[in-house]
């Protein structure tokens, strides 16, 4: 009897994959919809404002929502590794001579950080290309009111460090 942690099913190409990234949620992308199982799927419930599906612990959203989706675990510091269908390959007949299903292969596609939060994919090639939204800075500061702060913007994506020094208390609370 198969389960469906085996070799060759959804859950255990999800597992084997969370072996190789164990501090990243691994997303999967099955026809329409990206899905992930177990911890992952609790975690993307929990802070992706998703539900649970089936009886199985999993969850996903559909591929219009995945920058949405993506955004809110990066938002609260998660890391994510995304797999995409690649092709269809036609497996030709078995051994019993009857024709075999077409098998999908996935591949790792991409790795969202909250340094680097905009999944690329599909995205390029639209006519009506979005605006992605830009990286949100970190901040850094030091000092105190009475000799004043220094902040330091880093942009990781810009690759930029930008530096303020003697601001007051008001400079600092507001951009």
């Amino acid at each position: 009897e198969k389960s469906i942690f085996d070799k060759g099913t959804m859950m255990g190409y999800a597992i084997e994959q969370k072996a190789k990234h164990p501090d990243k949620i691994v997303l999967v992308r099955i026809g329409d919809f990206y899905e992930t199982y177990g911890l992952d799927a609790i975690i993307l419930c929990n802070h992706a404002s998703l539900n649970l599906m089936k009886s199985d612990i999993k969850a996903g959203c559909p591929w219009r929502n995945v920058q949405k989706t993506l955004d809110s675990l990066t938002e609260s510091g998660f890391s994510v590794v995304i797999y995409e269908e690649i092709s269809e390959v036609d497996a030709g007949p078995g051994p019993s001579g009857k024709p075999a299903s077409k098998m999908k292969n996935r591949a790792q596609s991409f790795i969202v950080t909250p340094g680097r939060r905009t999944y690329p994919h599909a995205l390029t090639l639209k006519r009506d290309l979005e605006e992605f939204p830009a990286d949100r800075p970190y901040i850094g500061i030091k000092g105190s009111p009475s000799s004043g702060y220094f902040v330091v913007e880093i942009s990781l994506e810009d690759k930029r460090l930008t530096p303020h020094s003697r601001l007051n208390e008001e400079a600092v609370h507001h951009p």
